[in-house]
C-alpha cells in the first residue's frame, strides 16, 4: 500500500485512488471503458441517462441469472429421470419419491379441497418458505407442479415434490419464478370440491430459445456500455478541479491502483481530504453555473 506522494502530484493521486476505489468492477476491460469514457468526455451526462445505462446492464444480468437457473434445472431434472426414487408426475418437469403411503382418502383428479402443510426449498437445499394451512384450498390453486405432484396422494401421506420453473410460481419476480423448488408435503385432508376449475398453463420462458453465449454477450455490451457512460459522469464531477491536475494525469493514477499502488482512504485525514475535495469540486461547478447564468441573462442596467 502506497501513501500519497509529492505535492505537485497530490491532488491528481487523491482523485485517481478516490476513483478507483468507487469502481464497482475493477475487472481490466470495464477500467478500460471507464478510462475511454473519461476520455471522451464531451457534455455531463444526467443522473437519468446514467441510470437508464445501469438498468439496462441490470436487466441484462438478470437475464443470465435466469438462464443460469433454467439450465441448472434441465440438468438437475434429467438426474432425477433416472433416479429410482423418484416417480415422474410431469416428464422432465415434476418428479416426486414418496415419504410416506398414508392410509386415508387418495386424491383423484383435481377437484379436491385439501389441507396440507408444505415446506419449501430450492434446488441448492436453501430454505424458502413453511406453510400449514389450516382451511381447505382447491388443489388447483396450488402451483401447477404441487398439483400435478400431488394426484394419488393419501391423507396422512408426505411426499418430496421437485419441480421444474415452467411448473412452479407464475406473477412474482422473473428470478424467483425461475427457481426449481423441492417440496416437502404432507397431506391431512382432502375433500370434493365444488369451485370452478380454471385450466392452468406451465410458464413459457423466452430465454429457453435464446443460447447462453447470447446473452453472456448482451450483459457484457451493457456492462462496458455502463462503464464507459459511468467515466464520462465521473470525469464530468472531477473535472473541475483543473488545473490542479490534468485528466492524463488522473488516469495514470487509477492506471497505478489497478495495479496494487493503492493508499488506506479509510483514515479519518483521508476521509476529511475527501470531502473538501468534493466540496471544491461543487463549489467551482456551482459558480461557473451561476456564471453561465448571469452572461444568459444579464441584469437590466
Amino acid at each position: 500500500m502506497s501513501s500519497i506522494g509529492h505535492s505537485e502530484e497530490k491532488e491528481a493521486c487523491l482523485v485517481g485512488q478516490a476513483i478507483w476505489a468507487t469502481l464497482p468492477d475493477q475487472n481490466s476491460e470495464f477500467v478500460e471503458a471507464f478510462i475511454e469514457g473519461m476520455r471522451q468526455f464531451s457534455r455531463p451526462i444526467s443522473d437519468e441517462e446514467l441510470r437508464a445505462h445501469f438498468t439496462r446492464e441490470f436487466e441484462a444480468e438478470d437475464d443470465l441469472i435466469i438462464k443460469n437457473e433454467l439450465i441448472a434445472a434441465d440438468e438437475f431434472f434429467e438426474k432425477l429421470a433416472k433416479d429410482t426414487d423418484f416417480q415422474s408426475a410431469v416428464p422432465k418437469k415434476v418428479y416426486y419419491r414418496v415419504l410416506n403411503k398414508g392410509t386415508g382418502k387418495e386424491i383423484q383428479g383435481t377437484r379436491w379441497d385439501i389441507v396440507a402443510s408444505y415446506r419449501f426449498e430450492s434446488q441448492d437445499r436453501e430454505f424458502f418458505l413453511k406453510s400449514k394451512l389450516k382451511e381447505p384450498l382447491p388443489l388447483t390453486a396450488l402451483m401447477l407442479g404441487l398439483t400435478k405432484g400431488m394426484i394419488g396422494m393419501k391423507e396422512g401421506g408426505k411426499r418430496e415434490i421437485c419441480i421444474h420453473p415452467e411448473y412452479g410460481y407464475t406473477g412474482i419476480s422473473p428470478i424467483e419464478s425461475s427457481t426449481t423448488f423441492i417440496v416437502q408435503v404432507k397431506l391431512k385432508s382432502i375433500t370434493p370440491s365444488a369451485a370452478e376449475e380454471y385450466p392452468t398453463e406451465p410458464n413459457k420462458f423466452i430465454l429457453s430459445r435464446i443460447s447462453k453465449e447470447q446473452l453472456e454477450k448482451e450483459y457484457k455490451s451493457h456492462h462496458l456500455k455502463f462503464a464507459h457512460a459511468y467515466g464520462q459522469s465521473a470525469w464530468g464531477h472531477y473535472r473541475w478541479g483543473e488545473p490542479a491536475y490534468t485528466l492524463e494525469e488522473v488516469i495514470s493514477h487509477i492506471y497505478k491502483a489497478s495495479q496494487g499502488e493503492t493508499i488506506d482512504l479509510s483514515s479519518p485525514e483521508m476521509q476529511k481530504k475527501l470531502v473538501d475535495l468534493h466540496w471544491s469540486l461543487y463549489q467551482k461547478e456551482d459558480n461557473s453555473t451561476s456564471q453561465q447564468s448571469e452572461n444568459t441573462h444579464p441584469q437590466a442596467a
